[in-house]
């Protein structure tokens, strides 16, 4: 039976030394394809079948998006195409006509067995999965392949300003940033709701921290004040209110900034029999992104396999075990 998922991956320049880590996690899941497309020449041996490779460069993507967007589009530097994640459906649609599902994803990031948490929202047919809760996941994200969620981006008001634009805007996740200052009778009654909401979760998680409140206050206040959709999140939120897609909103994604705002230290990710696990708690998790890790100096890569087996990620480094 063919895959029915289909997940992009645009890396260029040279590729990250952790990039057989990713490319491993990507192996083992065999029922979802992935088209990785990158300048630059990729080659290891023992790699899956679900994995296509592309030779793509950024001048090939600014032809390719000024075709299918009808916008002109010239990026010069490679992170600004994840401005573009949205409108991936639309800019990669001969390579995803066989697909029920279309994704992205970033390369610092690793996951264990994604059919088996894809599965239950996809049988409850949720258009759109993320993997936040406070706001649609930039790292990685699920798309029903049809007509309306290929074209959803169009929802936002600025997004030809912003596909034109040289610099990376946040449109993938968040774009605008509402102030909490100066305090109105409104902005008082969604900070009141706020408090509501989420005292119980805080009484009895015992993992909040003033920190990850303010994070998540924050995010809280611009799906409440929004009054037009600027970038994916908002626009998001805008279809659902006006019942025009079914999105699943949960936290499958766990990362080192997540850690860091909760104060937890010392953490380990352990991938081992297609499983991600964390080692203090011993709690599987979906996907893991170590964003802040990576641009650590004493992050090193430790393996001498070509396509490691089993690894562990730590704020210090990955390495095989």
């Amino acid at each position: 039976m063919p895959n029915t998922i289909c997940i992009i991956n645009i890396y260029w320049g040279d590729l990250p030394k952790w990039f057989p880590f990713y490319l491993r996690c990507c192996e083992l899941n065999s029922d979802i394809d992935f088209l990785i497309l990158s300048d630059n020449k990729i080659h290891y041996d023992g790699i899956g079948d679900n994995i296509r490779i592309k030779k793509f460069s950024i001048s090939d993507f600014n032809i390719l998006a000024s075709a299918k967007t009808g916008i002109p589009i010239e990026i010069k530097f490679p992170y600004k195409v994840c401005d573009f994640k949205p409108a991936f459906g639309n800019i990669f649609s001969e390579d995803l006509k066989k697909y029920d599902y279309w994704g992205y994803c970033d390369s610092d990031i690793v996951f264990g067995k994604l059919s088996s948490y894809f599965k239950q929202q996809i049988e409850n047919k949720y258009d759109l999965i993320s993997g936040y809760s406070d706001f649609i996941s930039g790292p990685m994200c699920l798309v029903r392949n049809n007509a309306q969620l290929n074209t959803l981006y169009r929802i936002g008001l600025d997004y030809e300003k912003i596909f034109k634009s040289n610099i990376y805007e946040g449109f993938d996740e968040v774009c605008r940033k509402e102030s909490l200052r100066p305090l109105t009778l409104r902005k008082i009654i969604i900070l009141i709701k706020f408090i509501l909401k989420n005292q119980i979760r805080f009484l009895f998680s015992g993992s909040y921290t003033l920190t990850e409140l303010k994070f998540k206050l924050f995010f809280y206040y611009k799906r409440k004040s929004m009054s037009a959709p600027h970038d994916f999140s908002e626009i998001v939120w805008y279809a659902v209110k006006n019942k025009l897609i079914k999105v699943s909103e949960s936290d499958l994604i766990f990362s080192d900034a997540g850690f860091e705002r909760k104060n937890l230290k010392n953490w380990t990710i352990r991938y081992s029999k297609d499983k991600l696990v964390e080692t203090n708690t011993q709690m599987e998790i979906p996907v893991f992104h170590f964003r802040l890790s990576k641009n650590n100096k004493e992050f090193h890569v430790n393996c001498k396999h070509n396509i490691p087996i089993n690894f562990e990620i730590s704020a210090t480094g990955i390495k095989c075990i």
